[in-house]
């Protein structure tokens, strides 16, 4: 929803959305400014991808989803297949357990007309997530790769939105790729089978 190339987009950087659905987010934030004249207060959070996600939210959210759909067919051995660009897409997340401390904070500290991007400021290749899913799980990837080249990104550009405001405003820190997939590997990963003793 900004312009530039490797740029960071910190609260302050001005927004320009490129198509419909940006322009919705854009003009509900400006319309919710607006009736802050009207004596509203507000807090408005801008989530980059929460990860981990399971089950059908992950249909809901698919950059997100990619962190459990791929770490399954890691574990299952399933086929993975990614785009010809997969070494230069880039993808941010934000884990979950910290959007929901966040947003409690927000909750009971009143942040009072006040915009914050919420995202763990980094970003990773889509062939570096796969890496990564591969090293945490101690598996190896069976991919395809596809002839035709996918998003270069999903956030801006190759900009990464960073939270600058939540780092200065409530010193938060928010944890990085490695600990979303740990976390995902531990509820994918299939249990071993349990042998019972003969009676």
């Amino acid at each position: 929803v900004a312009e530039g190339e490797n740029e960071e987009v910190d609260e302050s950087h001005a927004i320009k959305p490129r198509f419909v659905y940006e322009i919705s987010k854009y003009v509900s934030e400006r319309l919710i400014q607006a009736a802050s004249n009207r004596d509203l207060t507000y807090t408005i959070a801008r989530l980059v991808n929460v990860a981990p996600l399971f089950k059908s939210s992950v249909q809901k959210s698919p950059c997100a989803g990619i962190v459990p759909i791929w770490t399954n067919k890691v574990l299952k051995g399933a086929e993975i297949e990614v785009f010809a660009n997969f070494d230069e897409a880039k993808l941010s997340f934000v884990y979950v357990k910290d959007v929901l401390k966040i947003l409690k904070r927000f909750a009971q500290q009143r942040y009072k007309n006040s915009i914050y991007n919420v995202s763990a400021n980094e970003k990773i290749t889509v062939k570096g997530l796969l890496a990564l899913i591969e090293k945490i799980s101690g598996k190896q990837a069976q991919r395809t790769i596809l002839p035709q080249e996918g998003y270069k990104d999903n956030v801006a550009g190759n900009a990464l939105f960073v939270n600058r405001k939540l780092i200065s405003d409530m010193k938060i820190e928010i944890a990085g790729l490695e600990k979303i997939i740990e976390e995902t590997v531990g509820p994918i990963r299939p249990n071993k089978k349990e042998t019972s003793s003969p009676m």
